[in-house]
């Protein structure tokens, strides 16, 4: 596969930005996948999305390659370009992911605002709210180590909050 998979890639690089260099770099991707290559897929996937721009497709290859790699930037920058173009509808549970990554590597600060703009879309989501709520009451695990410490983060969890429970 990987022969195979160089050669196509080779060519679709060579007709740039012709759709059928989309396919054929998507096709080589796939063949890296099936090689038992992640990291040579993901690196086709990145150039496709480079070259391209986001797309939902990609992005359903993408993702999981960067999950396993545990490539945790340019995950989040991936869930972000995904939350950028699919539907409003379908932001919300994008938007959460984000927020649960950023929480799992201590970005307290980050993961709130996650969860506000989850709470915006869907005020009713009950992983937002409990994130937020903890925060609220200063019980996120290390919330007080980050700069501006966990005043700062409980008067932000309150400002998400207020308008929650307005409209509730």
């Amino acid at each position: 596969y990987t022969e195979l998979a160089d050669s196509i890639e080779g060519r679709a690089r060579l007709l740039g930005q012709e759709p059928e260099a989309r396919e054929m770099l998507l096709k080589a991707a796939e063949l890296r996948q099936e090689a038992k290559d992640p990291r040579a897929a993901i690196d086709v996937l990145m150039y496709l999305v480079e070259t391209f721009g986001p797309a939902h497709d990609v992005h359903e290859l993408l993702i999981p390659l960067l999950v396993q790699a545990r490539m945790i930037p340019e995950l989040l920058a991936t869930l972000a370009a995904e939350a950028r173009i699919v539907a409003p509808e379908e932001r919300a549970p994008i938007l959460a992911r984000i927020a649960t990554v950023k929480a799992k590597q201590k970005d307290h600060e980050g993961a709130l605002e996650a969860y506000a703009e989850v709470l915006a879309l869907a005020p009713a989501d009950p992983a937002a709210r409990a994130y937020v709520e903890a925060a609220l009451h200063g019980s996120n695990a290390g919330s007080g180590s980050e700069a501006g410490g966990a005043g700062d983060l409980r008067l932000r969890a309150s400002d998400i909050l207020a308008p929650v429970y307005q409209a509730a």
